[in-house]
């Protein structure tokens, strides 16, 4: 819509373009997406991007044919021109987000703790630990749980977001919807549910079901859903609306990156690879390496279901399977994330503690 509004096309007439003037546009688009953020997008993100794009198209009928498509043999080419230039400047290993473990978000709920101790600040310390835990637990993207722009023409839609009507508690078999907290049974529950109906990562944007089991084998602050939980019970969200938004606006992205850039100097890690999208399924696969593919691909959502209701099922089992490695500081102590991703001559910190 921005790419439209910036150079005054009129999308809705498109259905009675011929192909030659959609692919020109196709390439336009993909130009315009390459550089409209600095550094400039990957080639597998605008791929993505125009893979959503057509998707649309279609499934709103402004395409009168389905065989019209903003793709052609040239638009293949550039993308495969900028995949190139992407590899040629820096080595994967040095692109890609540094993982929040679990060592590292123990130490980063610290740091919060730390960073608003007093009593007054009890709302921004629980608002700050419930989004790292969320994003941590269910693998999630920023734009699913978080404000990631102040753009109206990139605002999240709430479909596409973890949100207040999709989202509950679950006590043995009793599920309460997040926004009742004065419904809640006594004590922490079993299980946290959701369901993202339009999910980004997947190219034809099918959702599905997410969960967080709770793990008793760590105290209740290192624990993902007693995390989520206590802020929930002081500051439900309203019907129909974001997750964490029960502070009256939804929780900014900006406002919880320079905990994960006090996190890096704290540990010498390079402040500019540790990333709201750090808890983006790589952090969770740490702890999973030894699961089987299927169980990472259920954890990272990389593959849809066909029905909600016996998927749910399967999710709260997962949850539950999951939630001991996830919650395991063992499995990845920071000493191994430094010696990983530490690409500088710096000596390694000592301070390496974990919480157990």
């Amino acid at each position: 819509m921005a790419f439209c509004a910036r150079y005054s096309i009129d999308y809705t007439a498109l259905g009675s373009a011929v192909s030659g003037d959609l692919h020109s546009l196709g390439e336009c688009f993909i130009d315009y997406l390459r550089f409209s953020r600095s550094p400039p997008l990957l080639s597998s993100t605008i791929d993505s991007y125009v893979t959503h794009v057509s998707d649309w198209f279609l499934s709103t009928s402004l395409l009168s044919s389905p065989y019209l498509s903003v793709r052609s043999p040239r638009t293949k080419l550039i993308l495969a021109g900028y995949s190139n230039i992407d590899a040629s400047l820096r080595p994967l290993r040095d692109k890609v987000a540094i993982p929040l473990t679990y060592p590292l978000l123990c130490a980063l709920i610290d740091i919060i703790q730390h960073h608003y101790s007093l009593p007054s600040q009890s709302h921004l310390r629980l608002v700050a630990i419930a989004s790292y835990t969320l994003g941590y637990a269910i693998s999630a993207r920023p734009s699913e749980y978080l404000l990631t722009s102040t753009s109206d023409s990139r605002l999240v839609p709430l479909r596409s977001q973890i949100n207040s009507d999709l989202s509950f508690f679950v006590w043995g078999a009793a599920f309460f919807t997040v926004t009742t907290p004065l419904a809640f049974p006594p004590g922490i529950p079993d299980f946290f549910s959701t369901v993202i109906e339009y999910q980004k990562n997947d190219k034809r944007g099918k959702g599905g079901p997410r969960a967080i089991a709770r793990c008793t084998a760590v105290p209740p602050q290192y624990d993902c859903l007693s995390c989520l939980f206590a802020y929930l019970r002081r500051f439900p969200p309203l019907p129909a609306s974001p997750l964490l938004s029960g502070l009256g606006t939804q929780v900014k992205s900006s406002d919880l990156l320079p905990f994960l850039k006090d996190l890096a100097r704290t540990y010498d890690l390079d402040p500019a690879r540790m990333k709201m999208h750090s808890s983006v399924r790589s952090g969770a696969l740490v702890a999973l390496e030894n699961e089987t593919d299927a169980v990472k691909q259920r954890q990272g959502c990389w593959s849809s279901t066909e029905g909600m209701c016996n998927y749910l099922r399967g999710t709260l089992q997962h949850a539950s399977h999951v939630s001991s490695l996830l919650h395991d500081s063992s499995l990845c102590p920071i000493s191994i994330t430094q010696m990983t991703f530490n690409t500088s001559s710096t000596t390694l910190s000592n301070n390496t503690t974990v919480h157990v």
